[in-house]
């Protein structure tokens, strides 16, 4: 792919899902395939910023029911594109499940969240800013305290050393590494960049 965000990536990587992308050398972890392959998934975004992940999910798989969340300044774009699936169909076409809600990493889950049930938790391109790394993770072990099978996907490009700050939260909070997939996108002329997925869950 040429694609240069993680959120476009994983996106394409979950939109692949099937024999046909195995095929071509893309690699899905067996208890990735055995949660996709629920009669009911739950499934969470933080930080969807224009939403194309979680729009991605609900309409790729049908059984996924997909609340995305983000800062107060993402609800208007957020909110106007998964508008614009209002009468979409899913894969085998029935109607997407997918909603949208302001969420503040710095305070606690709001009631409706804690009756939720999680199987999937996806963040996309939000440790680039280590000031924000800490509520991130803690919101992420929140989340996983309420849903302790859930599965943690995260999808980044590392741009400097300060971003591993990250994963020693993540290792603090017990949410442990379970794989790693690298997605090198080569520059003409420039230093390669990559993608990289992670997946957690707690220990």
């Amino acid at each position: 792919t040429t694609n240069r965000d993680a959120g476009l990536l994983l996106s394409a990587y979950l939109d692949s899902y099937g024999p046909l992308a195995e095929s071509l050398g893309l690699t899905y972890p067996d208890y990735l395939k055995a949660l996709l392959s629920k009669d009911k998934l739950g499934v969470f975004e933080l930080g969807t910023g224009c939403g194309i992940v979680g729009i991605t999910m609900a309409k790729r798989f049908p059984k996924a029911e997909v609340l995305v969340t983000d800062m107060l300044e993402a609800e208007e774009i957020a909110e106007h594109n998964i508008s614009t699936l209002a009468r979409c169909t899913s894969s085998d076409g029935s109607l997407v499940k997918l909603a949208y809600q302001n969420l503040d990493w710095e305070k606690s889950l709001p009631d409706n969240i804690h009756e939720r049930d999680l199987d999937l938790i996806l963040v996309a391109d939000c440790t680039y800013n280590s000031d924000v790394v800490p509520d991130l993770v803690k919101t992420l072990a929140d989340l996983v305290e309420l849903n302790r099978e859930a599965l943690i996907l995260v999808a980044m490009k590392i741009r400097h050393s300060s971003e591993v700050i990250f994963f020693e939260l993540m290792k603090q909070k017990n949410l442990i590494a379970l794989d790693t997939l690298v997605f090198p996108l080569p520059l003409l002329g420039q230093d390669a960049e990559e993608i990289e997925l992670h997946f957690f869950k707690q220990d």
